[in-house]
């Protein structure tokens, strides 16, 4: 049996959550289908030329767009009577580009070839990028089952910032994801917003979580022992994640600028550890016990894990930290986190839910500080909860 696994990134145990979810899928892949023979595409090996590297474009870039603007003012011309025509010119010159399409093109000869050279069994996607892919997958018949890493026009920015910016481009990137979802047999959601999001649409969809597999469960297993052994710093607390992303940065601010103007709980830290987080040092650098420290080495933050006493998710909208929380527990690093997130999944030992108060968030730091238990949560209920979770369907005899 042959499965294609087309990946958005690299399947990896260090990076970021995007990273593990990706590997996630690849161990669990392979843990049900031992037999089978895996062929791993990333997006990038499928693009008729690299993305844009830092700032203005390729000279590709600027063909494409040249040619790309001519067909559809050509078009418009061709159909000038029609206001509906005028309606779709204008959408297509604007607001196109800023929709889940990249500066790079799907190169659907490239997949074909691939298709080609050997017949396909069962094809997973694990993003709506890969639109075109499934397109090409029904056309052959090839089984499809979708595993996004999120709804990206839901997770990618808060739907306010669609509202005041481009919200046809919310519109016409929401159509994309419908579409490869309405041709693929599988929907597999890493959340249980997402899952009944899609039921509400009368799409059938299964929840398949965030936990983490291979040599990044036995790292974190190996900071739960560390920290068992003492290395916990009273008082350290840790707020880690992506604070470029829209709705982790929102939370992240908010936590910040109350923290800042009423202060942490006396003998309390916190470490702001994540992409981009250095520069919220900007806004928030000059208030005491509050350090800012960007993209870290891996064994920089192992050590953040091994000594923090708490971790803090003040993710108050969106559809952000569910790896978070399952790899925080997983390390036996207890975790303060907004009850929005909590909807996302069943919470694992060692969370306390909190409302969207500053109130409420200083009394439980303070009750952390006071009454912290490195045992907390105990492997043995996170190992308990951790096998509760749903897994990648085994449905080989339907393949």
């Amino acid at each position: 049996m042959n499965i294609l696994l087309l990946f958005s990134r690299e399947p990896s145990p260090t990076g970021h959550g995007g990273f593990h979810r990706a590997y996630q899928t690849l161990q669990d892949a392979q843990a049900n289908w031992p037999q089978a023979n895996f062929i791993c595409i990333k997006r990038s090996d499928l693009e008729t030329h690299p993305p844009r590297q830092g700032a203005g474009y390729a000279w590709q870039e600027y063909q494409t767009e040249a040619l790309d603007r001519l067909r559809l003012s050509f078009e418009f011309l061709r159909q000038q009577a029609s206001p509906y025509r005028l309606f779709q010119f204008l959408w297509n010159l604007y607001a196109r580009r800023n929709t889940l399409q990249s500066a790079s093109r799907f190169n659907q000869a490239a997949y074909k070839d691939i298709l080609n050279r050997q017949p396909i069994d069962l094809c997973l996607l694990d993003h709506t990028l890969f639109l075109e892919a499934a397109q090409i997958n029904q056309e052959r018949k090839i089984p499809t089952w979708a595993l996004p890493q999120n709804l990206e026009t839901f997770d990618r920015f808060a739907l306010a910032d669609y509202r005041e910016k481009n919200l046809p481009a919310f519109l016409m990137g929401f159509r994309q994801e419908l579409q490869l979802f309405q041709l693929s047999q599988k929907r597999l959601l890493i959340s249980r917003a997402e899952q009944w999001l899609l039921n509400g649409l009368d799409m059938e969809a299964e929840f398949y979580p965030y936990r983490p597999t291979g040599s990044l469960r036995q790292r974190l297993l190996a900071i739960r022992a560390r920290r068992a052994q003492g290395e916990v710093q009273p008082g350290l607390f840790l707020l880690l994640g992506t604070s470029e992303h829209t709705t982790t940065g929102q939370g992240f601010n908010w936590l910040l600028r109350y923290a800042s103007q009423q202060g942490l709980p006396a003998g309390s830290r916190l470490a702001v550890v994540g992409k981009k987080t250095e520069t919220l040092a900007a806004s928030f650098a000059s208030y005491p016990n509050i350090t800012f420290h960007g993209w870290v080495s891996d064994e920089t933050l192992d050590n953040f894990l091994a000594q923090a006493q708490a971790a803090l998710i003040p993710q108050m909208c969106g559809f952000g930290a569910v790896t978070r929380i399952a790899e925080f527990t997983c390390a036996g690093l207890p975790c303060l986190v907004s009850e929005h997130a909590s909807q996302a999944q069943p919470m694992p030992p060692g969370v306390l839910c909190l409302p969207p108060r500053w109130s409420d968030w200083e009394e439980a730091l303070q009750q952390a500080r006071q009454h912290f238990s490195p045992e907390t949560p105990s492997l043995a209920d996170w190992l308990g909860w951790e096998k509760q979770l749903p897994r990648l369907p085994n449905q080989v005899d339907e393949l």
